[in-house]
């Protein structure tokens, strides 16, 4: 008896010994007066981003207390997560040293709101966010600034199959691609406003025969680009297929470019509802399909290049 009340006692004391395993929280904080060594509580914020990743649980919630860049180089996220600011705050995410602000991990479902994702100024990045095979990532309220003149960058890069990702509310400017979508991914763009990209605002583009991308933008605002929405059909049996809706295209050297490469893609720009007006070219269609619901304003435009086809809405 005496044995088993001294091993009873010993294991007691071990257990009360062991360090006690933190749950993770539904809610981090991140501030400018933070520290990574801080449990990431609301009285205790963390200063950096993966600190709040490695606190908060899957489906949780990271809050940005007050403005400041919160990330020290590429970020990857691999847990669904929503990430925002307090309003009246903006959160910042930095492309810095060759690499993206964040890549949002193949599978994992994000929504980012109310940030600020740009390129570090003497140390540039690429990419703002990269978006990787079968992710879920809702941009709400942001604002990107991803300029490198040395690499095609995009403030989102949509490039791997199953991907889907939701833009709204947010503003591109002096990107070289606002948003590129490649083979076998979903974009919805609304309410957003995209000036001075270098290349095409959006940027719909295929490379792999038998893939399907979609993209839908609607009441959005297109000015001061290359190009504004660009559909690009390079490999034979791919399909793209683009919507404009509510929308105004002006001021931009291209409105819009429904272009094949080559005989075999299948790529079809449709127009709804929108203005295209004041652009050097309205739009450029070569062997790819642009057409028209009948309820658009195209003109004033320099030039158009190609056929408008006109469509019914059945």
């Amino acid at each position: 008896m005496y044995r088993l009340i001294r091993a009873a006692l010993v294991l007691g004391i071990a257990f009360l010994l062991c360090p006690v395993a933190h749950a993770q929280m539904f809610r981090a904080y991140l501030a400018s007066y933070g520290s990574d060594s801080n449990p990431c509580t609301v009285g205790a914020p963390c200063r950096l981003l993966p600190a709040a990743l490695n606190a908060v649980a899957t489906n949780g919630e990271i809050w940005i207390l007050d403005s400041a860049n919160f990330n020290a180089g590429t970020v990857t996220i691999t847990k669904n997560v929503s990430i925002q600011a307090i309003p009246g705050q903006v959160g910042s995410f930095v492309a810095v040293a060759g690499g993206p602000a964040l890549v949002i991990a193949s599978a994992a479902s994000v929504a980012l709101r109310n940030l600020t994702v740009a390129t570090n100024a003497s140390n540039p990045g690429t990419d703002g966010i990269q978006a990787k095979g079968g992710s879920y990532v809702t941009v709400e309220n942001l604002v990107f600034e991803v300029r490198n003149a040395s690499n095609y960058v995009a403030g989102i890069r949509v490039t791997e199959s199953g991907t889907r990702v939701s833009v709204h509310g947010s503003a591109f400017h002096s990107c070289y691609y606002g948003v590129q979508a490649g083979d076998n991914t979903w974009v919805e763009i609304s309410r957003s406003k995209f000036s001075d990209c270098q290349n095409a605002a959006v940027y719909a583009v295929t490379a792999l025969g038998g893939s399907v991308t979609t993209v839908s933008v609607s009441d959005s605002a297109f000015g001061a680009n290359y190009i504004g929405v660009f559909a690009e059909g390079q490999t034979v049996g791919a399909i793209i297929r683009v919507s404009i809706m509510r929308s105004s295209l002006a001021g931009n050297t291209y409105g819009i470019a429904s272009v094949n490469d080559l005989a075999g893609p299948s790529t079809t720009v449709t127009l709804s509802g929108s203005n295209v007006t004041g652009n050097v070219y309205g739009y450029y269609q070569d062997g790819a399909t642009l057409e028209s619901t009948g309820d658009n304003l195209v003109r004033n435009n320099n030039a158009t290049i190609g056929v408008l086809t006109p469509v019914s809405r059945m």
